[in-house]
């Protein structure tokens, strides 16, 4: 599986720098830069915007589930 992840991660990388190349050719160097430059920006508040808004918090517990007919083990504490 993480052979796919990293194929389709590669192939978004070679389609975006495509991309920014065929525009530069177009618009120039200067125009794509601050374009990307501004989009970075964009994705920054983006992301602090989402964090804010789902903050990372205590997860519940696997013995917290309310389905009894489901067994699920606590991993994280052995078993004495």
């Amino acid at each position: 599986m993480a052979s796919v992840l990293s194929s389709f991660g590669l192939v978004c990388s070679f389609v975006a720098a495509s991309t920014g190349l065929a525009a530069a050719d177009r618009l120039g160097y200067p125009a794509v830069a601050l374009a990307c430059v501004v989009l970075v920006g964009l994705a920054v508040v983006a992301g602090v915007v989402h964090q804010r808004r789902f903050p990372a918090g205590p997860r519940p517990a696997a013995t917290d589930r309310t389905d009894p007919g489901v067994a699920a083990p606590d991993l994280l504490t052995l078993a004495s």
